[in-house]
C-alpha cells in the first residue's frame, strides 16, 4: 500500500472537488472586491479553479496597502492563516489585522520553503493544508515560540524517541529530519507513535522507519520528486 502527496509551489491547498462544487463564491471583479469577501468564502476558493485569480487580486489589494507581509506567497499564507482563525470576518479586515501585527512583530508563523522535495517542508505544508480545511490541528513551525504555542494553543508535531531506538550514523543527533519522516508517516494516515528505529538507504534517496516498539515499518523513498510512503 502506498499514499504520496507533492507540494506543488501556488497550487493552494486542494480541498474535496465535490465540497467545494457545493459551495458559492462571490464573483470577484477587481481587488476591492476581494477585500469586502468573507474569510469563510476564501478559504473555500482555495483548491479550485477561481483560486489563482482570488490570490492574483488579494496581492493587488494588499501590496495597494504597503509590503510589509512580503512576498505574494507569504501574503496567501498570512491571509489564510489570519481567515483560518477569524472566519466571520472579511479578507479586508484580515489584511488589517495582519498589517497591525506586522507593526507590533507579531505576524502568524507560516509554513516555509516552496516546491521541494524535502520532506521536512511538504510535511508542514501538508500540516498546514490540512488544519486550513478543519482536517487537523494547527501546526508547529520552527519559528514559533513557546510563548506563542502556549498563547494559540498550538500542538507541536514531536514523536518520541524509544529508550533503545537504533538510528543509523548519517542521522544520529538529526531529530528534525528524523521527525519529519514520522510526520509523513503520519500524515499519510499510518501511525507512528514512537520511533525505533531509522535506517538511511545507501544505494537510493530514501529511509526505513520503524515504529511503535518495532510494530511499524515503513519505507519512505524519492520517487520522481515526490515522497512516497509504503507499510513493509
Amino acid at each position: 500500500m502506498s499514499v504520496f502527496f507533492s507540494l506543488l509551489a501556488f497550487s493552494l491547498f486542494p480541498v474535496e472537488v465535490g465540497f467545494a462544487q457545493q459551495q458559492r463564491v462571490p464573483a470577484l471583479t477587481d481587488s476591492a472586491t476581494v477585500g469586502s469577501m468573507p474569510c469563510s468564502k476564501y478559504l473555500i476558493a482555495y483548491g479550485t479553479p477561481q483560486s489563482s485569480a482570488v490570490s492574483d487580486l488579494l496581492i493587488n489589494f494588499v501590496t495597494g496597502q504597503g509590503d510589509g507581509l512580503g512576498s505574494a506567497a507569504n501574503i496567501v499564507d498570512f491571509v489564510a492563516t489570519e481567515c483560518r482563525l477569524n472566519e466571520s470576518i472579511s479578507v479586508g479586515q484580515a489584511v488589517k489585522n495582519l498589517f497591525d501585527q506586522q507593526r507590533e512583530n507579531r505576524l502568524p508563523p507560516i509554513p516555509v520553503g516552496g516546491a521541494t522535495s524535502d520532506p521536512k517542508v511538504q510535511a508542514s505544508w501538508k500540516a498546514f493544508e490540512r488544519w486550513v480545511h478543519h482536517q487537523g490541528p494547527r501546526p508547529f513551525f520552527a519559528n514559533d515560540s513557546p510563548a506563542e504555542l502556549s498563547q494559540t494553543k498550538q500542538s507541536p508535531i514531536l514523536t518520541p524517541m524509544e529508550e533503545k531506538a537504533i538510528v543509523d550514523d548519517t542521522m544520529k543527533g538529526n531529530f528534525e529530519a528524523i521527525d519529519a519522516l514520522a510526520i509523513l508517516v503520519k500524515l499519510n494516515t499510518f501511525k507512528c507513535d514512537s520511533i525505533s528505529a531509522v535506517r538511511t538507504w545507501l544505494f537510493s534517496r530514501g529511509y526505513t522507519l520503524v515504529c511503535n516498539n518495532y510494530k511499524y515499518e515503513y519505507e519512505i523513498a524519492d520517487k520522481g520528486g515526490h515522497w512516497i510512503v509504503t507499510v513493509k
